[in-house]
């Protein structure tokens, strides 16, 4: 699985799962990503999966595309945190799960309880999640003056 994610212009942030059949990143509105962009063609870009890997072509493009801060002249295979620019728009490619392997299955308890005891850290490694907090202790009961240890008694 794989995404681009529009990293400037109107659209700045917006992600796009990309799918086995081929994409078209362009102004038109029929393409799977829009980028509202006078700079950018109709159809600018074309984006693919072809034998396990993410392709892109320019797709006739009247300013031409860049990967890469060079030209995108023939069909080239994407790579992960690549930067397409169509128009003036860049775009960033992600290749999710490539290099990862699938989570363990989960635990009984994990299944009884609907999550995995894992939460992720910003670096991307999983630490051990807390236990949830159990229910608070009981008040102490209040001590009778004379109970008191101390109060001394006259």
């Amino acid at each position: 699985m794989a995404k681009i994610v529009i990293e400037t212009g109107l659209r700045k942030g917006a992600e796009y799962t990309l799918a086995e059949k081929p994409m078209f990143i362009g102004r038109e509105p029929e393409c799977e990503i829009v980028v509202p962009d006078r700079m950018a063609s109709r159809k600018h870009v074309r984006v693919w999966l072809e034998g396990g890997a993410f392709w892109a072509e320019d797709a006739g493009s009247h300013n031409g595309s860049l990967l890469n801060s060079k030209p995108l002249t023939a069909k080239t295979k994407l790579n992960d945190k690549d930067e397409l620019i169509a128009g003036t728009t860049v775009l960033r490619f992600h290749a999710l799960g490539t290099a990862a392997s699938p989570p363990p299955p989960l635990t009984e308890k994990e299944k009884a309880r609907g999550h995995r005891d894992t939460v992720a850290q910003p670096s991307g490694i999983a630490a051990t999640r807390a236990p949830p907090p159990g229910p608070p202790p009981p008040p102490k009961p209040k001590l009778a003056p004379t109970d008191d240890p101390e109060v001394t008694m006259g």
